[in-house]
């Protein structure tokens, strides 16, 4: 590679992966804040400043390595709009789906997942084909295989060293746009949390997270926007928040510690 094609190659991958950083905030701002801030603000910006800083002192591969971590959130949205957002943005085309399409084609010949890859591949590419609301069989056929590759994973899986989470409560708004679920992270009965999230249709976040299993908290909506969590002062609280946002619905929480 000349010293000329290096630099262009430098300046591609260095626009493309800034570029799909701002389009991933973007996304991130427009779905859901957590008091008043956007989800992961700060590694998108850590992000940003590698990316810069490679490009300074020439690492090529780093930069790919780095694009192939950025683009793994609009591949998980399967989103459709992210190839003509970056030809406008960069003047550069990309693709992101054609590399997937020819392996989920491999999968479907060998009629069988083989592994998380394959099964993250044709999870994408369900959802992609659900958008554009063709070839029925295609999803009907991936939809299969990855039923059966979580069956099997299920029974093979080892959870030994896995935090494994217990569902204690599973609430939906009275509006039922969201979901308020209290549940527990175990690993082998030496340490664990309780967390207290609220989800809607195509995100979710934390609102409360206390060290230990078995504590006596609860949650519950008060109404559509606002949602009580009742703790104790002596747990210890790892993290908590006063309000969630999604889109333009606003969600207060309010903590009660006795």
């Amino acid at each position: 590679m000349t010293i000329e094609t290096n630099q262009e190659e430098l300046k591609r991958l260095r626009d493309i992966i800034l570029a799909t950083i701002d389009y991933s905030l973007e996304k991130s701002a427009n779905t859901i804040k957590i008091d008043g801030r956007v989800i992961h603000e700060s590694r998108y910006q850590r992000l940003k400043q590698n990316t810069e800083k490679h490009f300074r002192q020439e690492k090529l591969e780093k930069l790919e390595r780095l694009l192939t971590k950025v683009l793994k959130e609009p591949l998980a949205r399967a989103d459709l709009n992210f190839n003509n957002y970056i030809k406008e943005k960069t003047g550069y085309e990309i693709n992101i789906f054609q590399n997937i399409q020819e392996r989920v084609d491999k999968i479907i010949k060998q009629n069988k997942i083989k592994n998380e890859k394959e099964f993250h591949d044709a999870v994408c590419m369900i959802s992609k084909l659900g958008q554009e609301s063709i070839d029925e069989s295609k999803i009907n056929v991936l939809h299969r295989l990855c039923r059966d590759f979580n069956t099997h994973r299920t029974k093979t899986k080892n959870f030994k060293d896995d935090y494994v989470p217990k569902e204690l409560s599973h609430i939906k708004s009275p509006n039922e746009k969201f979901r308020l679920i209290v549940y527990e992270n175990e690993r082998n009965g030496e340490y664990g949390t309780t967390t207290v999230s609220v989800s809607g249709k195509n995100a979710g976040g934390s609102l409360y997270d206390a060290e230990g299993v078995k504590l006596n908290i609860r949650a519950y909506w008060k109404d559509d926007n606002t949602i009580i969590i009742e703790s104790k002062k002596k747990y210890k609280v790892l993290s908590r928040h006063k309000q969630i946002q999604f889109f333009n619905e606003v969600i207060e929480i309010n903590l009660i510690e006795n």
